[in-house]
């Protein structure tokens, strides 16, 4: 039995399949090379902010939260909320207008990551100044950021999906996972080879900030021409 699992998993078809699908999966990589930062970057960021958060601010307002709490916090909160706003209300006013495919989403959520990482580089910018700025601006972009992800991780896991034949459902979601891991990866080495041998930053303050910035808009703008050449095979109900 595993030998046929293996012979039809790993068909001349298939294999076609694992390679246009590995194509988009690399942008993937890409989005948690920056998504996963607001575990790590961003803590760092926060802990320079004054993370009072503003009194006018429901329910939380005058809390002083832990740098390591920002986007804990925040970003299952926003995930929750804004998952059935843009499933009931933003995608069906949208393709009142405009069709959207599941590469039309995941492109459009690479641009809104990019202005998230916009944000918090303006915000590292006003740091380096010596300003002092609140958090809010940081919750700010982890909600932009958290969009993202709901257009590019939640709209990817369901494209994979239905791309995949039935014999391959299995073996694309785990190579779906696998780009979380990849992104990871791909972090880690940016800040291996940035780091000089003194343990400081070839890239310091907003520097690093701008860099990702710009690395995410290149991949939005070459998912552009990537999602035009990929032939769509419709899986979903197999």
């Amino acid at each position: 039995r595993g030998k046929e699992y293996f012979k039809e998993t790993f068909s001349g078809e298939n294999l076609k399949v694992i390679g246009r699908l590995s194509l988009i999966f690399s942008f993937v990589v890409i989005f948690w090379a920056l998504f996963d930062q607001i575990g790590t970057l961003w803590q760092i960021q926060a802990r320079s902010l004054n993370r009072v958060i503003p009194d006018g601010f429901p329910l939380f307002g005058g809390v002083e939260m832990l740098a390591a709490q920002v986007s804990a916090i925040w970003n299952p909160l926003f995930i929750l909320i804004l998952i059935p706003i843009f499933s009931y209300f933003i995608y069906p006013f949208v393709e009142g207008f405009v069709p959207l495919s599941p590469l039309r989403k995941i492109g459009t959520g690479l641009w809104v990551m990019g202005i998230s990482f916009i944000v918090v580089s303006l915000i590292q910018e006003q740091l380096d100044a010596g300003r002092e700025i609140s958090v809010f601006w940081q919750i700010f972009a982890c909600f932009i950021l958290t969009a993202s992800e709901v257009m590019v991780s939640v709209t990817s896991l369901e494209f994979a999906y239905a791309q995949a034949p039935k014999s391959m459902k299995s073996m694309v979601m785990a190579l779906y996972l696998l780009t979380v891991s990849l992104g990871n990866y791909l972090t880690s080495a940016v800040k291996f080879l940035i780091a000089r041998e003194d343990g400081s930053s070839r890239l310091p303050g907003a520097q690093e900030f701008w860099f990702w910035t710009i690395l995410v808009f290149l991949t939005a703008f070459v998912f552009l021409f990537a999602a035009k050449k990929y032939k769509s095979q419709d899986h979903f109900h197999q």
